[in-house]
């Protein structure tokens, strides 16, 4: 990545070629941000692929955590690919006015948010969870989304820094600046809404597994 904050950019009237760069790292994290985003929907698959954490409430969890799935995605290509192609296709446009070329963008491969997988759930309300492994697993997730709001706070004071300053970048990508403010936002309030879902959702889990238990416990004094 350019180090932006060398005063070697020349941010008020840029060159394709510096163009051309900030595409190329404005893709690089906005690939990061995915992955952190990944690595907090598999925190929450793994709980159900593992046997730590079954049952219809944890499975309508991930009801809820796929309704956002597609937001999800349409956030890390906003970041990945539709700024850093803009910028890009600017950056061609410029070098072409003066004759000259600049290579576009190499855009970062996107590998989709994964889909976590419900549980299997015969229809008799049994639930089971491993609480140690989730609170582990809800801390993971937290710990991940946090990370992809560093990165995608990252990806704005690169770009206030950068397209915000200069008088030769269009108005529309400016304007995307905007989109960027939204996704930070966005992952904020999911990481903070969903957790508090997940919490609420283990204590409800332990509870309903422990009455079970206790009337299992209780039929099996009875046939004795």
């Amino acid at each position: 990545m350019a180090n932006y904050s060398s005063g070697g950019l020349d941010t008020l009237w840029w060159s394709p070629e510096e163009y051309a760069q900030l595409a190329q790292d404005l893709t690089k994290i906005g690939q990061v941000y995915e992955e952190c985003v990944n690595a907090a929907a598999e925190a929450i698959n793994s709980l159900g692929t593992s046997g730590a954490w079954t049952g219809y409430l944890f499975n309508q969890l991930i009801e809820r955590f796929n309704e956002q799935k597609a937001q999800l995605d349409d956030d890390a290509t906003m970041l990945t690919e539709t700024i850093p192609t803009a910028i890009s296709n600017q950056a061609q446009k410029q070098a072409s006015a003066n004759n000259g070329t600049v290579a576009p963008v190499s855009l970062a491969a996107l590998s989709g948010i994964i889909n976590p997988s419900e549980t299997e759930d015969d229809g008799t309300g049994k639930v089971y969870i491993d609480p140690t492994t989730v609170e582990n697993g809800i801390n993971n997730f937290v710990e991940n989304l946090n990370n992809a709001s560093t990165n995608a706070q990252k990806y704005k004071e690169l770009f206030e820094g950068t397209v915000a300053m200069g008088f030769n970048v269009s108005k529309d990508i400016k304007l995307m600046g905007a989109s960027v403010d939204e996704v930070i936002e966005r992952v904020y309030n999911f990481n903070e809404k969903f957790r508090d879902l997940l919490e609420q959702c283990a204590t409800d889990s332990a509870r309903v597994m422990a009455a079970a238990q206790e009337e299992s416990s209780s039929e099996a004094e009875n046939i004795q």
